[in-house]
């Protein structure tokens, strides 16, 4: 029989200094306490992590520039036990692209795609109907480069999502200073570049990872080396099936942006990256984390604009927080701190969105990713 008293965690990391793989918690829904279910995957950098739709499958990059002796990084699938949440792993497909650091699937899980850091490149894969990993059916490389000579000096493919739409990938390069937009052909598996929908960001930005409103009228893009949040506008034109700006097409290029925000205090002045941006279920509040400053920005959303409100930082009792996952029910968020080891909870404060540090803290070696299901 399943536990609903508990939610069922899975930690990607990185491997080689006291971390073997994927990593499994149970957590209290009620009191946010975390128990260690110990190591559930062996694998190699199984860095940034994915969960199907109907929460059957689990999929992981893996985080390498070879991988069996080959050019590239891997990516893997496993099937999830609904009464013990042990993985059993299914399969794994070479990526040709270098260090695969994020992935995303469609909702049919019928596909899957990576980001590939360090080549700047996009691969995408079939699905089996038993979760497993076809073959890649389609892999393309960007061109270019930012103003940050070490950061930029090519193509850095950070993050990939399927819009509401289902239709249009987007993929945030850090080294661009772009959001690339690729139209998708589900038939063939193909992505055709969407050159009209392309975003450009300031230059030197460094675009790191898209959230989503769940209402599908913004999305918040978080850049890793200005420290900042921008919103933009996203309407769907429901009978063209079409992304448009303000509802208008003839305007998509123009009238995206909304609102940039700073992502630390005015008075701090030393090295900072951002990481992850994520949004609570009801849309009310968008957390964003922050490397050096080693503390989440806590954000009211303005449900009518989608505008941002600051209302707090909150220190995350760690070192540099690769990863932050709110849990489905809105209540608590756990932050992955990669350099001091460990996870720290939160719980968030429904009227007011601030966070407040509970005392549920776990020691695991270089976490990168958190996921929390059912």
């Amino acid at each position: 029989m399943k536990n609903n008293t508990k939610y069922m965690v899975y930690i990607g990391t990185y491997t080689g200094a006291g971390s073997e793989g994927i990593y499994g918690f149970h957590m209290d829904k009620e009191t946010g306490q975390i128990d260690s279910l110990g190591l559930m995957a062996k694998a190699e950098n199984p860095s940034y992590l994915a969960l199907s739709k109907n929460q059957n499958y689990l999929y992981a990059v893996y985080e390498t520039n070879q991988y069996n002796q080959e050019i590239g990084g891997a990516v893997g699938s496993y099937k999830l036990n609904s009464q013990t949440g042990s993985l059993q792993f299914l399969n794994e497909q070479r990526v040709l692209g270098k260090a695969p650091c994020h992935l995303c699937l469609d909702n049919e899980n019928h596909h899957l795609f990576t980001a590939n850091y360090n080549d700047g490149s996009v691969s995408v894969f079939e699905l089996n109907e038993d979760g497993s990993l076809d073959e890649m059916t389609d892999f393309i490389c960007h061109e270019g480069q930012g103003p940050d000579k070490e950061r930029q000096e090519r193509a850095h493919a950070h993050f990939v999502s399927l819009i509401p739409d289902k239709k249009h990938l987007y993929v945030a390069d850090l080294g661009m200073d772009q959001i690339k937009v690729y139209d998708f052909n589900e038939v063939k598996g193909k992505l055709y570049e969407n050159l009209e929908k392309t975003i450009k960001i300031e230059p030197g930005s460094g675009p790191r990872h898209i959230a989503f409103h769940p209402s599908g009228r913004f999305f918040y893009l978080i850049n890793e080396l200005s420290s900042s949040i921008v919103t933009f506008s996203l309407e769907q034109d429901k009978d063209k099936n079409e992304i448009a700006c303000n509802g208008n097409q003839s305007v998509i290029k123009d009238n995206r942006l909304l609102q940039t925000v700073s992502t630390i205090p005015d008075n701090f002045h030393e090295f900072n990256n951002c990481s992850a941006v994520k949004i609570t279920p009801d849309g009310r509040f968008l957390f964003g984390a922050n490397r050096g400053h080693d503390s989440i920005a806590a954000y009211e959303i303005d449900y009518n604009t989608g505008k941002l409100a600051l209302i707090s930082h909150t220190f995350t009792d760690g070192k540099c927080p690769r990863d932050i996952e709110i849990d489905p029910q809105g209540k608590w968020l756990l932050a992955a701190n990669q350099e001091s080891d460990n996870i720290t909870a939160f719980q968030i404060k429904r009227d007011s969105g601030e966070l407040e540090l509970i005392g549920s803290v776990i020691s695991i070696s270089k976490p990168v990713c958190i996921k929390i299901i059912e």
